[in-house]
């Protein structure tokens, strides 16, 4: 039996009233920018997060007109398929995404909503989840050098999105695949997916400058931290099949930014589109508690996560695992992955004029993209041997935050920022939590062992 649901358009969302200042390595509420954190006008962060967004990730766009869900049972992995219509400006798009409640649960519970490298397909082993043709992801996770998606994949990040361990906790989890919604490839993300349904026209790469993290023989490390060639950073020509360029629709809809707003905006953004998306289902149905519905996200998704986050104040909390550069870490710290690196192979995640000149505004700087998530909860996790992500800067980034909370109020405890960084590592700070785990670039199950009761602990 199948069920389908219309989803009226989101019409919340909007940016917490939490107040920043900041500069380089400094917290939002920096002294020499504003003598009293009490003083400070309240849309301050708001207006700080949209400067910084606008220039590096662009803006994100408004919901659709219509969002439909189809959902039916999927045995094999206790759980449902559940199938997403968005429907635009007579244009339309569809994505699969899977759904677990725990059984006989006493009332609606929390919620972990999830974009993944392979999605359904490769979190469950279970045979059933159907396989998009369209999606391009992140070739090394894929196993296939076009970075297309393979019934080979089934399972294979089972131990990412461990769903004994969500059941256990009373916990549901909504997945789905990133590249379902915007391919993951600079030649097809703007020809494929969420741009062409909102009116975003193809845009053309900009010339980029010579990456300068290129090492000795031009050897540096992905995102996912995999040796490359530095000088290698095109995609290659994996076009998606797609109709030729739309026009855009200037209304804005759903209360996000005017569609004219958006021809610049990045895959990141797009990413972080796709997560309200996600939340616009759980929020229609019942057996889900909307006030503890939490998204999470590894690396690039960790990125989107925080930045979905930051800007849906439906979202009661993130987990950002190993999300670096344009994540939690300050992009002002010059270690591992900079910018200038993360543009040079990957241009389409973020605006033309930020893959062209890689510098945040002077004055802004991550921890004022973390500090519009307060007063909600904020987790990240590092790893130890992920210096790409570089683990102290991640830290930083939520010292530098912390101050946001404050502000508002929240007890948020001091935090020693100068704490051995060894494996084990972490603290717990009200709504504010962070730890190392041992090992490399990746998402475990001790990963979520540590962050799930923290996520999860109930509302005050």
């Amino acid at each position: 039996m199948t069920d389908a649901t219309a989803i009226p358009p989101s019409r919340g969302g909007g940016p917490s009233e939490a107040r920043t200042g900041g500069g380089e390595l400094s917290s939002p509420l920096a002294p020499t920018r504003r003598p009293a954190a009490a003083d400070l006008p309240c849309g301050e962060i708001s207006r700080r997060r949209d400067r910084l967004v606008r220039h590096v990730y662009g803006a994100i766009p408004p919901a659709p007109e219509r969002l439909d869900v189809t959902a039916r049972p999927w045995p094999e992995a206790g759980g449902e398929i559940l199938t997403l219509v968005m429907s635009h400006a007579g244009r339309t798009h569809e994505v699969d995404a899977a759904l677990f409640l725990p059984p006989n649960a006493a009332g609606p519970v929390p919620l972990i909503v999830g974009l993944c490298f392979t999605g359904p397909l490769g979190a469950v082993a279970a045979p059933g989840f159907p396989v998009d043709p369209h999606a391009i992801v992140e070739a090394t996770s894929a196993g296939f050098p076009d970075g297309r998606l393979d019934p080979a994949m089934r399972g294979r990040h089972a131990g990412r999105w461990p769903r004994d361990l969500f059941q256990a906790a009373g916990c549901g989890l909504l997945l789905a695949c990133y590249g379902s919604f915007t391919p993951d490839d600079r030649n097809a993300a703007f020809a494929y997916g969420i741009a062409p349904l909102m009116g975003t026209p193809e845009r053309p790469m900009p010339s980029l400058p010579s990456p300068s993290w290129r090492g000795a023989g031009g050897v540096g490390r992905s995102e996912e931290g995999i040796a490359v060639d530095a000088g290698d950073w095109r995609a290659g020509d994996r076009r998606a099949p797609h109709p030729t360029p739309l026009t855009p629709d200037p209304s804005p809809r759903g209360g996000g930014e005017p569609v004219e707003h958006v021809t610049s905006t990045g895959a990141i953004a797009l990413w972080a589109w796709a997560y309200s998306r996600l939340v616009d289902v759980a929020l229609a149905r019942p057996e889900i508690n909307p006030r503890r519905i939490v998204v999470a996200g590894h690396s690039r998704l960790g990125k989107a996560a925080l930045l979905a986050a930051a800007h849906d104040t439906r979202i009661a909390g993130v987990f950002a695992n190993n999300s670096g550069c344009l994540g939690v870490r300050p992009s002002a710290i010059r270690r591992g992955e900079t910018p200038e690196a993360l543009v040079a192979r990957f241009p389409h995640w973020v605006t033309p004029a930020f893959a062209a000149d890689p510098r945040p505004p002077e004055d802004l700087d991550q921890q004022d993209l973390l500090a519009a998530i307060a007063p909600r909860r904020l987790c990240a996790a590092s790893a130890a041997e992920d210096a790409w992500a570089d683990p102290a800067g991640e830290r930083a980034g939520l010292v530098a935050a912390a101050p946001a909370w404050r502000a508002l109020g929240v007890d948020v405890p001091e935090i020693d920022a100068d704490a051995p960084l060894v494996a084990g590592a972490a603290f717990s700070a009200g709504p504010l939590g962070w730890h190392l785990r041992a090992g490399a670039h990746d998402l475990t199950r001790a990963d979520w062992e540590r962050a799930l009761p923290h996520l999860l602990e109930p509302p005050r």
